[in-house]
């Protein structure tokens, strides 16, 4: 929870688009750090697909936010839909007992 937290913190001060993004942006180091970041949470997310057994990939590199967001919503579908497929498939056929 605290990684979290220092993890939103962290992202809450990276420059915005349009801010000073433009400036930062313009220094290789800093370039070459976001583009390292954006490949480790591609990664991160790929593994995540594929160790929940979702039939999605991830969207190109320098894709828009909105298909990274798109992938990961279905993802979430994904993973909702089978844990209630299961709990089911244990409350009608395993007989566990409800509350």
């Amino acid at each position: 929870m605290v990684r979290a937290a220092q993890l939103v913190r962290a992202a809450n001060d990276l420059p915005r688009r349009g801010d000073d993004y433009e400036l930062c942006n313009s220094f290789s180091a800093f370039s070459a750090f976001m583009e390292q970041q954006e490949t480790r949470i591609r990664l991160l997310l790929t593994t995540l697909m594929r160790n929940t057994g979702c039939p999605t990939r991830m969207p190109k590199v320098n894709s828009d936010v909105e298909e990274y967001l798109e992938r990961i919503v279905m993802v979430d579908d994904h993973i909702v839909e089978r844990a209630v497929g299961h709990f089911l498939y244990r409350l009608f056929f395993c007989r566990i007992s409800w509350p």
